[in-house]
């Protein structure tokens, strides 16, 4: 009975990795971390990783996601404190770089987000700087969000 366990476990793993390498995914699905404190803990916070350190200690809910061969990075969270990062500094909409689609690879709900924070007149778009690249930052305070995406060159 243990070994059936152990074969069909195996099998469930083949089958998960061949359909990443033989499908041409490259996008790792969205992982939600309660708080920046477990964010942090699970390594994806700072120099040479996905998230950079300057979001706000408060930020709750964070949801992260990436594409492991463009270094795209897009990524929510939630901030009751409605703390900006220290290296964004604030522009206008025309002035971002919208999330590309291309082979909607990118996460669809993530841009449909966008653009609807885009269409809010309480919402503040920034430009930052982080440790490994540059992203935008929209933050809508009515609803304690920020959205942020990796700038890429379209």
């Amino acid at each position: 009975m243990k070994t059936v366990g152990f074969l069909l476990m195996g099998l469930v793993f083949a089958l998960v990795v061949a359909y990443y390498f033989l499908a041409g995914r490259d996008l790792m699905p969205p992982v939600i971390y309660d708080s920046y404190a477990d964010a942090a803990s699970a390594g994806v916070i700072g120099k040479g990783v996905w998230l950079p350190s300057e979001l706000p200690k408060s930020a709750k809910k964070i949801r992260e996601a990436h594409d492991i061969d463009t270094n795209e990075v897009w990524f929510t969270y939630r901030d009751e404190l409605h703390q900006i990062p220290e290296s964004c500094k604030r522009t206008m909409w025309n002035k971002a770089i919208e999330p590309r689609l291309r082979k909607e690879k990118e996460p669809r709900d993530f841009l449909l987000q966008v653009r609807m924070l885009s269409r809010s007149k309480n919402v503040r778009i920034y430009s930052c700087r982080g440790e490994e690249y540059a992203y935008h930052l929209a933050f809508d305070p009515y609803e304690n969000l920020g959205v942020g995406w990796s700038k890429v060159d379209q």
